[in-house]
């Protein structure tokens, strides 16, 4: 049976809570509090470093892109539980497809994107993603 995109990231969200507490003792709940372990968890993985792609080997990338799914599920279940929103994918060529949060109604945004971009550039946070979102929510 072929799971649709809710499905698939409610899967890897649930991945996420239990190698958050497998790997780093820290107890996901899917409130907006646990964001800021989230993050802590994305730091301890990288420890400290960011990944740069252009270094990865396909291997890595994958294992790095597999990881921002599990993560980018978790913060987009967080943000369907707190502000609403659902799931779908978009295709970007005849090969891919992006996988793609609609908050809300209003606001789109990618998690699993924004988890490999908190990977790979300093300085960016999935709780700062979250509270751009809920002020974008704010605006409209």
């Amino acid at each position: 049976m072929i799971k649709n995109i809710s499905e698939s990231m409610k899967e890897y969200a649930e991945m996420a809570v239990q190698f958050a507490k497998n790997f780093f003792d820290a107890d996901l709940d899917y409130s907006e509090d646990s964001l800021q372990k989230v993050d802590e968890v994305i730091s301890a993985y990288r420890s400290g470093q960011v990944f740069d792609p252009k270094e990865l080997t396909p291997e890595q990338e994958e294992d790095l892109w597999v990881f921002s799914k599990m993560i980018g599920g978790y913060v987009g279940e967080v943000i369907i539980r707190n502000l609403g929103g659902n799931w779908y994918t978009r295709k970007l060529d005849d090969l891919n497809l992006t996988i793609v949060l609609q908050i809300a109604d209003q606001v789109e945004g990618s998690p699993p994107d924004m988890v490999f971009q908190c990977m790979t550039e300093p300085f960016r946070t999935v709780e700062a993603f979250y509270e751009e979102a809920k002020k974008s929510l704010s605006v409209h």
